[in-house]
């Protein structure tokens, strides 16, 4: 992998799923687990990237993520809760847990172009011409 930025993963402390580990999945690929109120913190790719949490069977849609060199935080959480879970493991199991960003830096904005110390006063006459 070339550059690298942090993604932080926070998980909610909800009852569902309470005593199992949701898997992060980065490219397709196992990079971490994180328990009920745990903290993931990943090197992931500076290049554009999907992330996706699963458990078991049950997984959140894919997120794809800009290249971009900022650091990121998403939350993930099983988004059906305690009484829903079963009905949405049987007919939701692709959307069973949410991961969304939290926190996505805004892009810095372009400098202002520093005017030309040559350039001041443009066109007009100088005093007393």
């Amino acid at each position: 992998m070339g550059n690298t930025r942090r993604l932080r993963i926070d998980r909610l402390g909800h009852a569902a799923d309470m005593l199992r580990s949701y898997e992060i999945i980065v490219n397709e690929e196992l990079a971490g687990e994180i328990k009920r109120n745990g903290v993931l913190e990943l090197n992931v790719p500076t290049e554009p990237f999907t992330v996706m949490a699963a458990i078991d069977w049950c997984s959140s849609r894919p997120v794809e993520v800009p290249a971009g060199d900022a650091p990121l935080t998403m939350q993930v959480a099983n988004k059906h809760g305690i009484w829903k879970a079963r009905w949405a493991m049987e007919n939701a199991a692709n959307d069973y847990l949410s991961l969304e960003f939290v926190y996505v830096p805004e892009p810095e904005p372009e400098p202002e172009p520093e005017p030309d110390p040559e350039d001041e006063g443009g066109d007009a006459p100088a005093d007393g011409e």
